[in-house]
């Protein structure tokens, strides 16, 4: 008859009848005893083989009817039962015998060998919000029966390296927004892991802010969305608001357009993280009044003060960054000197009226002069453009051989809005046409001219400050 275990293994049990010999009327003794199969190998725990015991005699002849003790050399790796049920505990080798009286069969050689039948790998999902993330998956072999199997070493492989790499002890970094497997194989069993990357939005920058902007003005902000790990979030979806669409609207796209005077802060969102960007939006025309209000006298400046103390016409004008109407260590213009010199305020107009018509200055400006020092001009009011936020304005102290005082290229637009107060402490200038050296002096130009300087000698050597420029937005 032949028997077959669970895994497959099969022995030939023989039965053999007894036959006596001789005499008939006692028992045979028991001359050997051999154990069927010789040899078996269990590939799951708890798997069990069947043994089977033959006494003979010394004539080889079956003994029917006989009992035996069944034992295994090492019961940790394989037991067996007093009917010869070999049952797998752990891997390894153990020799089973069977044993009637005094005699002892062969050897059952057992290999308790387990067979890789699955392998669970965990967890069984992987997820990540940034690239560039490492997280760790193990893997377990297990028998047919569900038994670990200890020490068996994995080939680790990821289904697409452009989502998701794996090193070869199983640590996973994530690499592309998309899903993946991984996979740990032995021979030909694998356990599968899915690992799935999706970028979430952790920081939002924004370009353009403090940005100035003019009434009218657009501008596109750029908002760059990147990750836990500092990685570019592409095509992030980015929802932008505003706070106060009086002054700066926002679409969709983040165009702001500026509507209005004010400052506003444009908001970017995507998820739980946001960006902030400050705009500054100024009217593109401010209206100003300057005051001109004059201390120089006796008192503050004694030394050959005139009889008749007085400053000219304030003449100047608005403008842009390309004209420069005077400056200290150039040389003065002919409209500068006739001022400096004269009092006149032309043809000083004139070459500001140049300068407007070339499309490099605003406005002219003229106001009132001060008939005796100390004393105030009639407020000046004026308009200004963004576009030429620059201020020159002059007036001649009188009498005197070539000085001024004065203001140039001065922006009231700072920071991106127009200044709403400032206050001009006024010194004297030298417009280096006349080489006078008191307020009286005779008439003495200078040849050749040189270049326009601070006056800090007598008689200005003890006091710098003639007066003030005081320049006020009107609302």
């Amino acid at each position: 008859m032949v028997r077959h275990n669970r895994l497959g293994l099969s022995w030939t049990i023989a039965t053999v009848a007894f036959v006596a010999c001789g005499d008939s009327t006692g028992p045979s003794e028991v001359s050997s005893v051999v154990v069927t199969p010789a040899a078996a190998t269990v590939v799951s725990l708890g798997d069990t083989v069947q043994l089977t015991a033959t006494a003979l005699d010394a004539d080889g002849n079956t003994i029917t009817g006989a009992t035996f003790v069944w034992a295994s050399s090492d019961p940790a790796t394989a037991t067996v039962s007093d009917a010869g049920v070999v049952t797998a505990i752990a891997s390894g080798t153990a020799t089973v015998t069977a044993a009637n009286g005094g005699v002892t069969s062969n050897g059952a050689a057992i290999t308790v060998q387990q067979d890789v039948a699955t392998i669970d790998v965990s967890p069984d999902t992987l997820s990540f919000a940034a690239l560039g993330s490492v997280d760790t998956l193990d893997a377990v072999a297990r028998d047919a029966r569900g038994s670990l199997i200890p020490d068996v070493t994995f080939t680790w492989v990821s289904g697409n390296t452009d989502v998701a790499t794996v090193s070869s002890d199983g640590v996973v970094t994530s690499v592309g927004n998309d899903t993946t497997t991984v996979t740990a194989a032995f021979q030909a069993v694998a356990g599968t892991a899915i690992v799935a990357v999706a970028q979430t939005v952790n920081s939002l920058e924004l370009s353009g802010d403090s940005a100035a902007l003019i009434v009218g003005d657009t501008i596109v902000l750029a908002a760059t969305a990147k990750d836990a790990n500092n990685n570019l979030v592409v095509n992030a979806s980015v929802t932008w608001s505003t706070s106060d669409m009086t002054v700066a609207t926002v679409d969709a796209q983040g165009l702001v357009r500026a509507v209005g005077d004010g400052a506003a802060t444009i908001t970017a969102a995507a998820g739980s993280a946001t960006g902030v960007a400050t705009l500054t939006v100024a009217d593109s025309v401010a209206s100003y009044i300057v005051t001109f209000d004059a201390t120089w006298s006796a008192e503050t400046h004694p030394v050959s003060f005139p009889g008749n103390p007085h400053f000219s016409r304030l003449i100047g004008g608005t403008h842009n960054a390309e004209v420069v109407v005077w400056q200290v260590g150039t040389a003065a213009s002919t409209g500068i000197k006739d001022m400096a010199e004269l009092g006149a305020t032309s043809p000083l107009d004139s070459e500001i009226e140049a300068a407007i018509q070339a499309g490099t200055a605003w406005r002219l400006l003229q106001g009132g002069n001060i008939g005796l020092s100390p004393g105030s001009a009639s407020p000046l009011a004026f308009e200004i453009h963004a576009e030429f936020p620059l201020v020159t304005l002059v007036s001649m102290i009188a009498p005197s051989p070539d000085w001024f005082v004065g203001v140039h290229s001065m922006s009231l637009f700072a920071n991106g809005a127009w200044i709403d107060r400032i206050v001009i402490e006024l010194a004297p200038y030298d417009a280096g046409t006349d080489s006078g050296v008191i307020y009286t002096s005779s008439n003495l130009p200078t040849q050749p001219p040189v270049a326009i300087s601070l006056l800090d000698t007598v008689p200005f050597d003890m006091n710098q400050v003639l007066g003030t420029f005081t320049f006020e937005r009107q609302q």
